[in-house]
């Protein structure tokens, strides 16, 4: 039986991979002169955490220190452009309805994403998450959370809701976090937004404004 839902963040609740790209991309001009194709993207930053990208940019292992350095830069960027664009300052459509649905079907809910503590905390204030969300049960980049896909976020993220993998569906948007669940041995597996519709994916939603906790069970036979 169906039990407990994982949302991947950026990407999934909240729409903003055109601020991440364009943070990166002015980050790494900045910072290393490099130019981020979209291959490069897809392949090292899309639900990759900051370590990992920061890394391929450099082309050698970082220092703490010199990590923290980086990835003050490149969030403060980021988080500029969030504030700046109001308009798109949301969660994803839907979003709410859905996750009460959630919550009255006594589904338990947590967060598995690549964003440091400075983000997610953020994300909680500006949002409200903790309307939903206990932060104590969120899985993010604490410094020593592997990056996505390998299966460490999702591991974990079941561990702290105390269910097993048969018992979760997760959302996700990124190619990463899809083989992330899927290491872990999270089967179904909902992509939100992104398109084409990945392999090992059994759902495909524009956003989450036609699901419901009812229709998630019918749609996986559960």
């Amino acid at each position: 039986m169906l039990k407990g839902a994982i949302f991947d963040f950026n990407g999934t609740l909240f729409l903003d991979l055109n601020k991440q790209e364009t943070a990166w991309r002015t980050f790494a001009q900045q910072q290393f002169n490099k130019v981020i194709t979209d291959t490069e993207f897809i392949e090292h930053f899309h639900g990759r955490n900051n370590r990992y990208s920061l890394e391929y940019l450099a082309g050698h292992t970082l220092t703490q220190a010199e990590l923290n350095q980086l990835i003050d830069k490149k969030e403060t960027t980021y988080r500029a452009l969030c504030k700046i664009d109001q308009e798109n300052f949301h969660l994803t459509p839907g979003t709410a309805l859905f996750l009460d649905d959630l919550k009255k079907s006594d589904y338990q809910i947590t967060i598995a994403t690549a964003s440091g503590w400075d983000n997610l905390n953020f994300y909680f204030q500006s949002f409200e998450l903790d309307r939903w969300f206990d932060l104590q049960t969120v899985v993010y980049d604490d410094g020593q959370l592997k990056s996505k896909p390998d299966s460490d976020p999702y591991v974990k993220a079941l561990n702290k809701l105390d269910l097993t993998a048969e018992q979760c569906v997760v959302f996700e948007d990124a190619l990463s976090g899809v083989k992330s669940a899927g290491q872990a041995g999270i089967k179904r597996i909902v992509q939100i937004n992104s398109t084409p519709q990945l392999k090992n994916t059994i759902l495909w939603a524009h956003d989450f404004t036609s699901l419901s906790a009812m229709k998630i069970n019918e749609l996986l036979k559960l």
